[in-house]
């Protein structure tokens, strides 16, 4: 992704190659990609233009050749068993079907004979059709009005994102986390990319609360004001709601990824657990077979007290070696070596300080 926004800033692309702003991947079948529609007004109240742009083209994988290193050019290609399609933007519009025959043919016939993998666009026909849930003379005049299918298009976009994050979400929360060790990666991904929407809601909303302003360009007569108005709430309403949901998924995010660390500590205590009890075990095994083995070395040993030769040596050498060793190790396990070993620097440095302080008083003149 990083290399396709360097080609992307330096200009390398073709007329018509789709913009892909952001790349997010959901989970090991699903990934989002974020693309923008951008709106331009100029003008007065009485002769205005609106200028409107998508990121989008027909098809995500039909861009220039040197596209093809983008996540999901790379994803098409690598997908050997299931094809990589987008999910279209379910959009309503009334008496759709009388004028089916206008839309242009999907395509996908002709490209499973040639054996390409289409990533279609659904926001590329956003232009066919344009205003026919709208009244010319009132698109003419109030831009907020004419732009109402464009933030119809835009929340019916985000209401299907947000019906997808909600499905992985309550998927995410049935899954245990020794069931599958990716499920907190996952929600934080999803949590990542839920206030990743939830700004551009609120910038959204923002828009839409400014636009309805009374000094904003509308309708002069009274009836198409009125409607318009109404109209112009209606788009309120409906983004005020998706902001409501993305903040309560949001939330949700959040206190799912609480309940499944709550769930790591218990699974990471409970193993602790059993790991204790097998030290437990292997501590009490020690416990058996250490005074066994102390026994079968003391009475391997050659020494005049056990039945070997006169001329080894006796048992109390062998006293008088170990307890020494053993004081010396009950000394460390105790104290700290660390100290200790400072401590003994210590004490030898003292020594030879003392030393070149009284030896020069015993040197002979």
């Amino acid at each position: 992704m990083g290399r396709y926004l360097m080609r992307l800033a330096r200009g390398d692309f073709a007329a018509g190659d789709p913009i892909v702003r952001q790349y997010l991947t959901i989970d090991a079948n699903h990934f989002a990609i974020e693309q923008r529609i951008s709106v331009y007004l100029c003008g007065d109240s009485k002769d205005w233009t609106v200028f409107i742009w998508v990121d989008s083209s027909r098809d995500l994988s039909m861009a220039s050749d040197q596209s093809q290193d983008t996540p999901w050019c790379e994803l098409s290609a690598n997908s050997t068993s299931t094809e990589l399609w987008t999910q279209p933007i379910v959009k309503y519009k009334p008496m759709l079907a009388l004028k089916s025959h206008r839309m242009p043919n999907d395509g996908r016939t002709q490209a499973s004979s040639q054996g390409l993998n289409r990533v279609k666009q659904s926001t590329c026909t956003l232009h066919l059709d344009y205003g026919r849930s709208l009244r010319p003379e009132k698109m003419a005049c109030d831009p907020l009005y004419a732009l109402k299918e464009v933030f119809d298009h835009v929340a019916q976009a985000e209401v299907q994102f947000l019906g997808l994050c909600h499905a992985k979400l309550n998927e995410f929360q049935d899954t245990r986390y020794f069931q599958d060790s990716d499920c907190l990666p996952n929600l934080k991904g999803l949590k990542q990319l839920l206030y990743r929407h939830l700004q551009h809601n609120n910038s959204a909303c923002a828009a839409l609360e400014k636009m309805c302003h009374s000094q904003w360009l509308g309708a002069s007569n009274d009836s198409s004001r009125e409607r318009t108005k109404s109209a112009a709430t209606a788009l309120k309403e409906d983004h005020a709601l998706i902001l409501r949901t993305n903040e309560h998924l949001h939330s949700q995010c959040m206190e799912a990824i609480g309940v499944l660390m709550n769930e790591i500590v218990i699974a990471e205590s409970k193993e602790a657990r059993i790991q204790t009890a097998r030290l437990g075990r292997l501590t009490f095994l020690a416990f058996i077979f250490v005074p066994l083995s102390f026994t079968t070395s003391f009475f391997g040993m050659n020494v005049r007290e056990l039945g070997a030769s006169p001329n080894t040596l006796s048992i109390w050498a062998w006293f008088l070696l170990s307890m020494p060793l053993l004081a010396f190790a009950i000394f460390f396990f105790e104290h700290d070596f660390a100290q200790v070993w400072k401590a003994l620097k210590a004490l030898w440095a003292g020594a030879l300080d003392l030393t070149a302080r009284i030896w020069p008083r015993r040197r002979p003149i």
